[in-house]
């Protein structure tokens, strides 16, 4: 890429980012509480192989669709959130949040619980390694009173709204029948819709997205739904079959959109990994907030950056916005 180029693409993608304080985003999506344990290995137990860790700290931070929202407000979007909430503790770290750009609406059913993960952190000869996770789930389904709230929530706000992410971390906030109220009534008042959905230990469900704007997946989510065909028609395949733009993103080889039939790549940024768990929300969010239809390569960079420079911390901790000012003006 010539010097020419490459300062439009900067001058371009900086303008881009300029502008994340003007959108309005609503998130809808499952919240997971994310809980990291850190410590400092001191030997093993001398009855059993038990690694003991002198405790260091605990950090709390919001994963699943709740880290999509973190990135986004640290990216300077408004971004408003509705998400499936325990009847507990744990669901305080949600509404007790404050921020000038936020807003809850807040779902709460009897006699749920609030998805945990607990990740243990040891640091050992100067490396540190995650240990152990503990998940509490509660996956059942959202109740027909829950899914009502929300329609008639979206009824009275959803033309607040430049785009609308769903963000399915299959831990039962998003059923078939609430996806399919929300995209009559997003396609009815002609609003982006961005959709992503996670296999984890469930199967498949992009399907259930079909017809929305753009659909967001891992290449491991894509090979699962086009099953087995040749790599390189993959792309086009989802567009077909899931009646949707798709992008997707696999780690060091860069993202991949389809976009009318023709198709976008953009390679991975070079960094040193520590833990992609969370990569693919800060990917999300900063593609969600760029021009990807009429800009589709510079919106894949900019989000290659910030999903990358997730993968440099630990755990869903978010990257700051003035890094990824950073990273542009340094001309990589």
């Amino acid at each position: 890429m010539g010097e020419k180029t490459k300062t439009r693409r900067k001058d371009l993608v900086l303008d881009v980012i300029n502008d994340f304080q003007k959108k309005r985003v609503l998130v809808i999506g499952d919240s997971i509480l994310d809980m990291s344990f850190y410590g400092t290995a001191v030997g093993l137990s001398l009855e059993t192989p038990t690694l003991k860790a002198r405790e260091e700290k605990i950090e709390y931070s919001w994963g699943g669709a709740s880290n999509v929202v973190k990135n986004l407000l640290e990216l300077g979007a408004k971004t408003s959130f509705i998400t499936l909430l325990g009847e507990d503790s744990e669901a305080e770290s949600y509404t007790r949040f404050k921020h000038k750009n936020f807003k809850l609406f807040p779902i709460t059913e009897k006699g749920r619980k609030t998805t945990t993960k607990k990740r243990f952190w040891v640091e050992q000869r100067g490396v540190l390694y995650k240990y152990l996770q503990f998940d509490r789930l509660d996956n059942r389904e959202i109740e027909k009173k829950s899914e009502e709230k929300i329609i008639r929530m979206l009824q009275d706000q959803l033309k607040k709204y430049d785009t609308v992410l769903l963000v399915d971390y299959r831990h039962g906030m998003m059923s078939k029948n609430l996806i399919n109220q929300i995209k009559n009534l997003t396609k009815k008042n002609n609003i982006m819709t961005i959709a992503s959905s996670q296999i984890s230990e469930s199967r498949a469900n992009h399907l259930d997205y079909s017809r929305v704007d753009l659909i967001c997946m891992n290449y491991k989510e894509a090979k699962e739904i086009s099953g087995d065909i040749p790599e390189n028609q993959i792309l086009s395949n989802l567009e077909k079959k899931l009646d949707s733009s798709v992008c997707v993103t696999s780690g060091e080889k860069g993202s991949e959109l389809y976009l009318n039939s023709k198709k976008y790549h953009v390679k991975a940024i070079d960094i040193e990994e520590k833990d992609s768990c969370g990569a693919g929300d800060s990917f999300l969010a900063a593609l969600s907030l760029s021009p990807y239809e009429s800009h589709p390569k510079e919106s894949l960079y900019l989000a290659n950056i910030f999903g990358g420079l997730s993968a440099t911390k630990i755990s869903t901790q978010t990257p700051k916005k003035q890094e990824l000012l950073d990273y542009i003006n340094k001309g990589k």
